[in-house]
């Protein structure tokens, strides 16, 4: 009798935790996604195209563009990490490329974010840090983001650039690089 209630009262104690877990956990299982509010980071991945900006007229399409918005704690500003971006066919490497500061605006789906005449920083591997990159100030940036999906255009320097990408679950790698923090 004495190991039917212990088993009893171990069942009932299973049963009460088991109740009481977090609803993030059940949301983060039905729809792959963090709540938008909670989301720290945002994961994007798709196909950057960059209009021409000489008589050629050829559009160029990077395909498989991975891009990370980083909130901050208030939901205020954010910065936008693009991950190997490439801006021409001939451009001879790729580089990560971190836009700080925009502003951030919530909407009903998700947040607009706009950022003009910001100097992005590209990560330097020789030397192992952020770097400012003057050339290439991005103007009139305008993204609208919502957890599942981005819709971005700005103008890096002369180029004018779209990304429109779903969002992707994240590699642990990828969550974990850069941090949080882009200064120079």
């Amino acid at each position: 009798m004495r190991k039917k209630l212990l088993l009893l009262l171990a069942f009932a104690s299973f049963a009460a935790l088991y109740s009481c877990s977090d609803d993030k956990d059940t949301e983060i299982e039905e729809n792959g996604y963090e709540n938008p509010a909670d989301a720290a980071s945002w994961f994007y991945k798709g196909t950057m195209e960059v209009a021409p900006v000489d008589e050629s007229g050829s559009v160029y399409y990077w395909e498989n563009q991975k891009m990370k918005l980083v909130f901050d704690d208030d939901r205020k500003t954010c910065n936008l990490v693009m991950y190997q971006a490439n801006f021409a066919e001939d451009m001879p490497v790729t580089l990560d490329i971190v836009v700080n500061g925009m502003a951030v605006s919530q909407t009903t789906t998700g947040y607009t974010i706009t950022g003009d005449n910001i100097i992005p920083l590209y990560y330097n591997g020789r030397t192992d840090s952020f770097e400012p990159y003057p050339k290439y100030i991005m103007t009139a940036i305008s993204i609208n983001a919502a957890a599942d999906a981005i819709s971005l255009s700005l103008t890096c320097g002369d180029y004018p650039v779209t990304f429109l990408a779903p969002a992707y679950e994240a590699t642990a790698g990828e969550k974990d690089n850069f941090g949080e923090d882009f200064d120079e």
